[in-house]
């Protein structure tokens, strides 16, 4: 699993690549917590690059956008894969994390 940081209108994304699973939900969890310390601009997940995401991943999301919530900062997810947006519909993740299926639609989310 791998991690980069970019600013694409005045989004902070986090591009994610490889695998969710157990062995990198600590990895993941960490890498997020460090990336939205102290982040007061708009955090987007971009997981285009990702091939599996597992319930551990998934808490993450969540735990960071209450985290971000609290603060009053947007989160959305960037999602083009149907099969893991499924994922957010059966747990019902999606009724609490905005999440998109186009890039572009996921940085306004965020944004607004």
């Amino acid at each position: 699993m791998n991690i980069e940081t970019e600013i694409e209108g005045g989004v902070l994304i986090a591009r994610v690549s490889g695998r969710i699973d157990s062995k990198h939900a600590a990895e993941f969890e960490t890498a997020l917590k460090v990336i939205i310390a102290d982040q007061d601009r708009p955090v987007m997940v971009d997981l285009a690059g990702v091939n599996f995401i597992g319930s551990s991943g998934l808490r993450t999301l969540l735990t960071t956008a209450t985290i971000l919530r609290e603060r009053g900062t947007g989160f959305a997810v960037f999602c083009p894969y149907r099969p893991l947006r499924r994922l957010f519909k059966l747990s019902g993740l999606d009724r609490v994390i905005p999440v998109a299926a186009s890039r572009a639609k996921a940085i306004r989310t965020a944004a607004s």
